[in-house]
């Protein structure tokens, strides 16, 4: 449970953006090399950003491996689990999530059973990278990439009555 933890922090997650490498792979491990007391400690979870995209997404790619819980695949892209009382899903805002997309037929479904969990597990936090709404003026992120996700997303969550007072939280410090 949730409230056994007895440490500073339970569990980290990084929404993308992870090291900064542009490319350079050994930026990659010195980033991780410097988390590795944390992430030795707390479950350290992640999800792919737009700084990760160099070769194919290869060094974020290789040196995650997120398992998808109902399944126990590895899908560094979108994976969910279940930690304490909530459900996390994480999903890729830097892949095709088209309605039609494989991407977003997993997440309806794995939507769907979480409703259905709601009993066991009452919370559900979804992430990405990319936010679906902004409080700033980034173009991309607020004028882009913003709506375009909200036309796919908003439907599904009202369809299966998951409550939507969407936010999205940036902090640079605490």
């Amino acid at each position: 449970m949730l409230t056994e933890c007895r440490c500073i922090a339970c569990l980290c997650e990084s929404t993308g953006d992870i090291a900064y490498t542009s490319g350079d792979q050994s930026i990659w491990d010195n980033f991780l090399n410097e988390i590795e007391p944390a992430a030795s400690r707390v479950p350290y979870q992640v999800c792919v950003g737009n700084h990760e995209h160099y070769y194919n997404f290869s060094g974020y790619l290789n040196r995650f491996g997120m398992m998808e819980a109902k399944s126990h695949t590895i899908n560094n892209l979108f994976y969910s689990f279940d930690f304490g009382g909530v459900h996390f899903i994480a999903w890729s805002s830097e892949h095709d999530h088209s309605a039609s997309s494989a991407q977003v037929a997993w997440i309806r479904a794995d939507l769907k059973a979480a409703v259905a969990n709601r009993d066991v597990v009452p919370w559900i936090v979804m992430y990405a990278h990319r936010p679906l709404y902004c409080s700033t003026n980034d173009y991309y992120d607020c004028e882009h990439n913003g709506p375009a996700m909200r036309t796919v997303f908003e439907p599904i969550l009202r369809t299966l009555t998951v409550p939507c007072p969407m936010r999205m939280v940036r902090r640079a410090t605490p």
